[in-house]
C-alpha cells in the first residue's frame, strides 16, 4: 500500500511540475526536435522498415528506384507529419509492393486494397465529371 501511495505522489508531483514548467518544457522539446531531425528521420525509417522485413538500405533503393516519389500520384511526400514515403504492402501476404505518399496509402486502405472497389470509384468519378 505504501508503494502505491508513493507512485501516486510521484505522479501527482510530476503532473504539477509539468504544469508549472509547461512552456519551458515545450520550448526545450521544440529545440531538441529541430537539432535532432536527422536522427529522428533515421529512427523513423528503421522502425518503419523493420515492420515489413526490409532493411533501411532496401528502403533507400526503393526510394531511389521510384525517384523519391509516390508510385501512384508521382508526388514527393510533403505537407504532412510523415517525412518518408510509406511502405505499401499486401495485408494478406505482408509482401511489400512499393512506396506511397500518406494520402495514396490511406486511400488504398479506405478501399480495403480491393481493385474492384477502386475501379468502381474511378468509373463513378468519370461518370460524374463536371
Amino acid at each position: 500500500m505504501a508503494n502505491k501511495r508513493k507512485n501516486s505522489d510521484t505522479t501527482s508531483y510530476k503532473r504539477e511540475w509539468y504544469q508549472r514548467n509547461k512552456e519551458r518544457v515545450q520550448q526545450k522539446r521544440k529545440e531538441w526536435l529541430a537539432n535532432n531531425r536527422e536522427y529522428l528521420l533515421l529512427k523513423q525509417r528503421r522502425a518503419n522498415v523493420a515492420r515489413y522485413g526490409i532493411t533501411v538500405e532496401q528502403f533507400d533503393e526503393m526510394t531511389k528506384a521510384q525517384s523519391g516519389v509516390c508510385a501512384i500520384c508521382q508526388n514527393p511526400q510533403t505537407g504532412s507529419r510523415w517525412t518518408n514515403l510509406s511502405i505499401d504492402h499486401d495485408h494478406e501476404t505482408n509482401r511489400v509492393r512499393g512506396l506511397l505518399c500518406a494520402e495514396c496509402n490511406l486511400g488504398l486502405g479506405k478501399f480495403k486494397d480491393n481493385p474492384e472497389l477502386l475501379e468502381a470509384a474511378a468509373r463513378y468519378l468519370k461518370d460524374h465529371k463536371s
